[in-house]
């Protein structure tokens, strides 16, 4: 799923990955992907900026799905998780393989996963933050969304 962005402000440079907090699978994927990508950075979706990026970018705020803000475009689903993939580089590149796979069941597998995973995994009341060498990657209150828009937000 692809979604073109308007962005008033300045876009970030760095990609923006959007998750649930609350879910421990997206939880432990973000936080393997952050140790092995220093350039993406993360909100959790039911934060008040994850709700007011969604709002502003007019992305659907659904739980069940990641997105990955890039550019002039927000990746969703299963896009999201193998661009994300994909930019890692070394043999994760190998998941480009995947691209054959028609969306519609590609998205399909994503969606059986996305409803299983509370009850595979479990779910936290709130998102809890990663350790203080990948807290830098999070974007935490809407007054960072704002300095990253403006361009401001200093490098990582």
């Amino acid at each position: 799923m692809i979604i073109p962005l308007k962005w008033t402000a300045e876009r970030p440079k760095e990609p923006v990955l959007m998750i649930d907090g609350s879910c421990v699978l997206c939880h432990g994927a973000t936080h393997w992907l952050l140790r092995r990508n220093r350039r993406i950075l993360v909100a959790a979706l039911q934060d008040e900026v994850g709700v007011l990026m969604a709002k502003e970018l007019g992305l659907p705020r659904d739980l069940d799905t990641v997105w990955l803000l890039r550019g002039d475009k927000a990746y969703g689903r299963s896009d999201a998780v193998l661009r994300v993939l994909s930019d890692l580089g070394g043999l994760w590149r190998l998941t480009a393989v995947f691209w054959l796979v028609p969306e519609i069941i590609r998205d399909a597998l994503y969606a059986w996963i996305a409803r299983n995973r509370r009850a595979w995994f479990g779910a936290r009341d709130q998102c809890s933050l990663p350790d203080k060498a990948l807290r830098e990657q999070c974007i935490e209150s809407v007054a960072q969304w704002m300095a990253l828009k403006q361009g401001i937000m200093t490098e990582k």
